[in-house]
């Protein structure tokens, strides 16, 4: 009750503030002499306009993720149609594309791309001095390569200016919630800059432990911090990136679903979260008499390690433990040009990548059985994987345009795999495919696109070898395709103040690679395991929409509507149970954002958005259901040229909902949390 009370203080005060305002205008031109500004991207490797991508492609700048204080990439998820996440930690989310990635069995099937890089790293999950965010659904393998039947995430961050800037902030705000960060560019010569950025914070977590009377078992902190350089003389760029962050969490969220969504736990093992990721980046651009060779190098070192209560009691009855350590190199290089009416794109890539992995799983003095007992893995997987890839787009007649491309693509890996009682595996397995894409674009006119296109993704064949259990890992799966059919249109209206965007799709899922329950050898318990035993699609439609009438105020909005649903799945083969019909886990049937920021003549601004969520299961039977419910969000603050103050707040309903299950538990969502925050600018 309490916090719902001060959820509804809160949109009193911005009420009040808003009608304080209401006399004053958002700018000083007039909706006549306004015109937007055109937004170009790089999600197909080469720079063009949004309007001109024939894909369903959502774009964030900096300052929108600033205005509505987007915090994380699940907090992202309301923004972007058919896009919506898991969250299994603090740190930990997954995404599912449409409903793909949508099952908990399954490994990510989605990259996120930060300059151009892909970075295996469970925590990417900070926006730290962020130029924008690029999301694309559909199958991208033509381009993108292995784990992309999805979609893409790309983070470009900003790049050093000319003159030199400074910024810093601190924020304050519920359950001891605290953030610093600090941001530096300056030019070192007339060719050359250096750019810095930093990020601390810190949390005492809102779960509260009843069994040790403690609210603190799930606090957090992290450290994020970026380094840029870049150096360009004449035909030729150089840019060298940094990123490293580091986190230490709690994990002590799991509730019984028997209790609903609560934020009270009882686990006697408060668990832990921890990881850390340094990725230097190296970005070579040369133009050519012929078009633009860039190369791009990376090394990432990442680690990831939890302990968590899996019986969800305070009695000692299950602990599960695991570590990953990832030391993943890759190169890229392509050649972009255009002739005549024909632009082309060509290039090669090569990743060589070590996995550590080991799994401890520990029976405690109240299990039924086996008590004291522990049983762990300890496998290495080297991957190597090459392709050649190109795109062609060739505008063969006035407004007409067709574009395609494809991906050639080798992976080969090897397991050395030892578990309990001095079991062991040494295997090797690789896979090739072939994937293409390809699309048609007419320009009704010059704000006006329309499009349709075929896209194919690729999820790379794998070892369970984080399993304990030597009959799970000797189950190899193969890779799983998905091929997206979408018929859309883009637009730019009214001197680029009013962009809309809209799109129906149909995607065929085929030899999903998902656990199916068999009976055990010579009569012994039935096991689990991932086979390539699932196929399913999906159909639906999203738009967005996003409105400027005058300068510092906008109007935005996003549509997700997703039917999609196994058309097989023998889930267990003892019973004969199989899932046909059924529809894939956290997934909603719709979502819904809309939402406005307005800048007031004084300095005053305020932001508010609403998301409506629609009815989403949360396991493969079906049984597990979150009912819709709505998110409000908002902020108000005052702003000079040197410094900014605001307040905040974040589920100003205080609405009560899951973002995870597991075995018959759940994570409940963030409840209302208020905050306030100031920043200083040179």
């Amino acid at each position: 009750m309490t916090c719902r009370f001060s959820g509804l203080v809160f949109l009193g005060l911005l009420s009040s503030i808003l009608l304080m305002g209401s006399t004053g205008y958002a700018g000083e031109d007039s909706p006549e002499s306004y015109e937007g500004e055109t937004i170009t991207v790089t999600s197909r490797k080469v720079e063009e306009k949004v309007k001109d991508v024939p894909a369903s492609l959502s774009v964030f700048d900096g300052m929108m993720i600033k205005d509505n204080k987007i915090g994380g990439i699940d907090e992202l998820t309301y923004f972007v149609p058919n896009l919506s996440f898991d969250k299994l930690n603090t740190h930990e989310t997954t995404l599912s594309f449409r409903g793909i990635g949508g099952l908990p069995s399954m490994n990510k099937v989605w990259l996120i791309n930060v300059d151009g890089v892909a970075i295996p790293y469970v925590a990417l999950d900070t926006f730290l001095d962020t130029e924008r965010v690029e999301v694309l659904r559909a199958g991208q393998g033509a381009l993108y390569g292995r784990n992309t039947q999805a979609g893409v995430v790309n983070i470009i961050t900003k790049d050093p200016g000319e003159t030199p800037e400074f910024e810093g902030g601190i924020s304050y705000g519920s359950y001891n919630t605290m953030e610093a960060r600090a941001i530096f560019s300056t030019s070192l010569t007339d060719q050359s800059g250096l750019r810095a950025s930093f990020k601390a914070s810190s949390s005492d977590g809102y779960f509260e432990n009843d069994f040790y009377n403690a609210d603190d078992t799930n606090d957090d902190t992290q450290y994020t911090g970026a380094l840029k350089y870049t150096h360009r003389a004449g035909d030729s760029d150089i840019e060298l990136s940094v990123f490293a962050d580091s986190y230490d969490s709690g994990y002590d969220t799991l509730v019984p679903l028997s209790e609903g969504p609560s934020y009270h736990t009882r686990n006697n093992e408060t668990g832990k979260n921890k990881g850390s990721h340094v990725t230097p980046i190296l970005t070579f651009n040369r133009e050519m008499g012929i078009g633009t060779l860039t190369t791009v190098t990376s090394y990432t070192d990442s680690e990831y390690e939890i302990l968590a209560d899996f019986d969800f009691t305070e009695k000692d009855i299950f602990v599960f433990g695991y570590e990953e350590n990832y030391n993943t190199f890759s190169q890229e290089a392509r050649l972009a040009g255009k002739t005549g009416n024909v632009s082309w794109l060509g290039g090669i890539y090569g990743m060589y990548e070590e996995l550590d992995l080991q799994t401890d799983m520990t029976f405690g003095q109240d299990a039924p059985q086996s008590q004291g007992m522990t049983m762990q893995q300890m496998s290495t997987v080297d991957t190597v994987n090459v392709a050649a890839f190109g795109e062609v787009k060739w505008d063969f007649a006035s407004r007409w345009q067709w574009a395609g491309s494809l991906r050639a693509n080798y992976e080969k890996k090897d397991l050395d795999w030892n578990g309990p009682m001095d079991t062991s595996l040494d295997m090797d397995e690789d896979w090739s495919a072939l994937l293409p894409a390809t699309s048609l674009t007419f320009a009704v006119n010059d704000e006006n696109n329309v499009y349709t296109a075929i896209s194919t993704g690729y999820h790379a064949g794998d070892y369970s070898a984080n399993q304990v259990k030597k009959e799970l890992v000797e189950q190899v799966v193969d890779p799983e395709y998905a091929v997206t059919y979408e018929i859309g249109w883009k637009s730019d209206l009214m001197d680029k103040r009013l962009r809309a965007n809209a799109a129906v799709f149909y995607t065929d899922w085929r030899d999903m690679q998902v656990n199916v329950t068999s009976p055990g050898g010579d009569g012994g318990m039935a096991i689990s395991r991932r086979e390539n035993a699932g196929e399913a699609h999906s159909i639906g439609f999203e738009s967005d929409v996003s409105f400027r009438p005058v300068q510092g105020f906008e109007l935005y909005g996003a549509l997700g509507i997703i039917d999609i649903e196994f058309d097989d799945y023998e889930i267990n083969k003892s019973t004969g149970t199989n899932l046909e019909g059924n529809k894939i886990p956290n997934t909603p049937e719709y979502k819904f954002t809309l939402g406005s920021t307005y800048f007031f003549n004084g300095g005053f601004f305020m932001n508010g958005c609403a998301s409506f969520v629609g009815e989403t299961y949360l396991d493969e039977y079906n049984k597990v259901e979150q009912d819709p419910y709505t998110l409000m969000n908002a902020s108000v603050g005052y702003e000079t040229e040197r410094w900014t103050a605001r307040v905040y707040g974040k589920n100003l309903l205080d609405e009560e909902f899951y973002v995870h299950h597991f075995n018959g538990a759940g994570r409940a969502g963030d409840p209302l949390m208020v905050g306030a925050e100031v920043s200083v600018r040179l």
